[in-house]
């Protein structure tokens, strides 16, 4: 489908943002210019309203921006292979939004330039992991943020070239595939059945490979099995081990019983410490290998089964993040 540009949609939105008395305090304006890539799919399908009542609430421009509203890979790409300098391309969406700007950045030899989050999805992993919770936090980010270079996951599976968050498969998969069969149902009903339905058993038929070393063989079954890069899961949940998506490394993570993969999950949502439990499998990798007879998901996305190498990337996407606090003395 053909993208619909609104240049004017961005004055509309920084309205909204900025409304007089409390939002605009320290805001300035930035000599960054934005492209402002607004998935209507995401947040169920509520994410370009939002976008446009968030901008509403600006009552002069504090943004040069344009917008475009994205209905395929290529109303991404189009815009891409003019980007002028000191564009700034900007995810407006979930974590699925966000890896699709990233892999349309890869593809087009631009990893190199940095590229922003505007969190407007249901979970937003990818966003709180940088600490950006909120629309006005990445709003000031992308104004006066800092340029940081974060490890990504490169595959050879055709669906997921890119991955920043997750790759995982087992109860993770098969929850989000069944979830996005669901989606003519009300939110809660279609969570609850596709949860009911994916919380109960195992999966078998799964190989993991770290460095050619193998962690997990076909022959054993499996709850969840996943490689992660960044902290924060959905909703800013942070599950153990720990994970800094700049340190060169990334976490594979194995739940072999629903007993530990629910202790792991309820103890990230309680808020306590983040400790593995004792029969969680923990390794860190550079390089992988899946196979798997059940879908995927990468980055809260479903995708086909199969066999594919994974390669951690470290450095190599630039984002722009909040400004870290000065080093205590």
């Amino acid at each position: 489908m053909e993208s619909q540009p609104r240049a004017g949609l961005a004055k509309y939105a920084l309205r909204m943002v900025l409304s007089p008395g409390g939002d605009q305090a320290g805001l300035k304006e930035s000599n960054r210019r934005f492209i402002f890539f607004v998935n209507p799919r995401a947040r169920f399908g509520r994410a370009e309203k939002r976008f446009a009542g968030l901008w509403s609430r600006f009552p002069k421009p504090a943004l040069r921006a344009e917008t475009i509203v994205i209905r395929s890979r290529e109303d991404m790409r189009r815009p891409l292979a003019s980007l002028s300098p000191g564009t700034v391309p900007v995810a407006c969406g979930g974590d699925g939004t966000v890896q699709a700007l990233a892999r349309a950045l890869f593809e087009s030899g631009l990893l190199h330039r940095e590229m922003g989050v505007l969190p407007l999805g249901y979970g937003n992993a990818f966003a709180c992991a940088l600490g950006i919770r909120s629309e006005m936090k990445a709003v000031r980010t992308l104004l006066d943020g800092e340029v940081r270079r974060l490890d990504i996951m490169t595959t050879d599976h055709p669906q997921a070239p890119v991955v920043l968050v997750s790759l995982s498969v087992g109860f993770e998969s098969l929850f989000l595939a069944r979830f996005a069969r669901l989606r003519a149902l009300p939110r809660p009903a279609g969570a609850i059945l596709s949860l009911l339905a994916s919380a109960r058993g195992s999966y078998c038929g799964i190989v993991m490979r770290l460095h050619r070393k193998t962690i997990l063989d076909h022959c054993g079954s499996v709850y969840n099995a996943g490689l992660y890069n960044m902290p924060s899961y959905a909703f800013d949940w942070r599950l153990p081990p720990e994970k800094d998506p700049e340190d060169g490394r990334a976490e594979a993570v194995i739940a072999r019983t629903a007993f530990v993969y629910w202790k792991m999950l309820l103890g990230a949502f309680l808020g306590r410490r983040r400790e593995a439990p004792k029969r969680l499998v923990c390794q860190s990798w550079q390089e992988a290998c899946l196979e798997s007879p059940w879908p995927l998901q990468a980055d809260g996305e479903s995708i086909s089964p199969g066999a594919f190498a994974i390669a951690l990337r470290p450095g190599s996407l630039s984002v722009l993040a909040p400004p870290r606090p000065p080093p205590t003395v």
